[in-house]
């Protein structure tokens, strides 16, 4: 008979101290799946759609940047009134005025850069490599917060599973106290024992509180990343897996949380087991985006040291066409040559200046590259031990709950210390937390291949 059997066996020495509970209907609650928590938190992260929006940014900029390649397309006007107009005498004394009080000129023009060393070109290739590093940045924060809500998860679960092995032990030491102060009455048992056993059990209440305030900031932290708009109090959470009702002496839950079970949680993680390491991790690729934007804006600037041609073609109505004072429909076309001879030395120091947060980049890259690594292969290495330390968990909860059976019932008999079968029963209560606790960095190492190896396809 196991702990769990006994403490049926023993609760109905305890029924009139139990107090009635709200209806499960009448308590507020979460039911929440993984599935759904990592969900809930990409849809609603508004970090996530900032960097969606600095994206999207960055491609309407490398698009209007494109648009400096091309011809540009206008319509040029002017007019002009003058209240003077300059005159001259020309023999035999004939006044000639050359100009008109009003003038205009209005008409299409068509410029284009015919040569810059590259400028132009170079320029929009960086706001290229800017918008894919703007992407891989939104890709990374998304990988980032499917970790986050993921350890958000499972501490919560591993609150939980706390709040249900101790509302379980709390059971047994209560029943247990029950039954030596029975004892005791009849002279079976020590009062020293029937004080002792009750000593252990307000210890258990006080586990039980602490590890229900665990569970409530575990629920505020899952709710602030999955931003479900929780307004209900939490301040005294039950697993949904605890019998109800709790003793008198425990408060009713304000909050009921029902998450994955541990088994369930494993499997839905087990497909990331063999992740391959992502050496295209989005981390690394946004240095390499970033380190070659800066080269292409050095290699931009660099062009300014070149002479730049351009053209313009141009076709206008004009008024007056002097001396004669009529329209004049005039065709113009032009070239224009710049050549710097000297700046300073402004242009040199800002391709330095762009080659070195290059550089700067590229070494971020080696090192973040260097880093990842390490950590998939410590996830690995943990997972591995975690797997034979689950295997020992196991055995040692089976031993551990037949070792308090035996000893209760052996004082029972007259044949142990009460301090036997607290010992025992600590024992099974640490085995069963210690296993949840593997578990639970079982599934955080889980988590983080995932977010360090190449994405897996979802199993049906």
């Amino acid at each position: 008979m196991s702990i769990s059997r006994l403490a049926g066996s023993l609760v109905l020495a305890i029924l009139p101290t139990m107090a009635g509970a709200a209806p499960a209907g009448e308590t507020p609650g979460w039911r929440l799946s993984l599935d759904q928590a990592v969900e809930s938190t990409l849809q609603n992260s508004a970090r996530l759609k900032s960097a969606e929006s600095a994206a999207a940014a960055a491609q309407s900029a490398a698009r209007a940047q494109f648009g400096a390649l091309l011809p540009r397309l206008s319509l040029d006007g002017t007019y002009r009134y003058l209240t003077k107009l300059p005159d001259a005498s020309l023999p035999p004394s004939l006044p000639v005025t050359f100009l008109t009080h009003n003038a205009y000129s209005i008409g299409p023009a068509a410029r284009l850069t015919l040569f810059d060393g590259g400028a132009l070109y170079k320029n929009w290739r960086s706001a290229q490599a800017d918008a894919r590093a703007q992407e891989l940045q939104t890709e990374a924060i998304r990988r980032q917060l499917r970790l986050a809500a993921r350890l958000a998860y499972f501490q919560a679960l591993l609150a939980s599973e706390q709040v249900r092995l101790l509302a379980e032990s709390y059971r047994v030491e209560s029943a247990q106290y029950e039954d030596i102060r029975l004892r005791a009455r009849v002279g079976a048992a020590s009062s020293g024992d029937a004080l002792a056993s009750h000593q252990k059990a307000l210890v258990r209440q006080r586990q039980f509180l602490q590890a229900r305030a665990d569970l409530a900031v575990a629920i505020r932290e899952l709710d602030a990343l999955t931003r479900r708009g929780l307004n209900a109090d939490v301040s005294l959470p039950l697993d949904d897996r605890t019998p109800v009702p709790l003793a008198a002496e425990l408060e009713p839950p304000t909050f009921t949380l029902a998450l994955d079970g541990l088994a369930e949680a494993l499997g839905r993680m087990e497909r990331f087991t063999n992740a391959a390491f992502d050496p295209k991790d989005p981390r690394v690729q946004h240095l390499a985006e970033v380190a070659r934007a800066a080269r292409l804006t050095a290699q931009s600037l660099a062009g300014a040291n070149w002479p730049a041609l351009s053209l313009l073609v141009k076709s206008t109505l004009d008024y007056p066409d002097i001396p004669n004072r009529e329209n004049i429909h005039q065709n113009t076309i032009g070239l224009f040559l710049s050549f710097p001879f000297f700046t300073g030395g402004a242009t040199t120091q800002r391709v330095k200046q762009m080659n070195l947060l290059a550089k700067s980049s590229e070494e971020q890259r080696e090192q973040t590259v260097v880093d990842l690594q390490r950590d998939w292969n410590t996830a690995r290495d943990r997972l591995t031990a975690l797997r034979a330390q689950e295997a020992l968990d196991r055995r040692t909860v089976e031993e551990a709950d037949q070792l308090a059976r035996l000893r209760y019932e052996s004082y029972q008999a007259g044949q142990s210390r009460y301090l036997d079968v607290e010992d025992a029963n600590l024992g099974l209560l640490e085995a069963k937390v210690e296993a949840s606790r593997t578990k639970i960095k079982m599934l955080v190492e889980l988590a983080d291949l995932e977010s360090l190896g190449l994405e897996q396809k979802e199993q049906p």
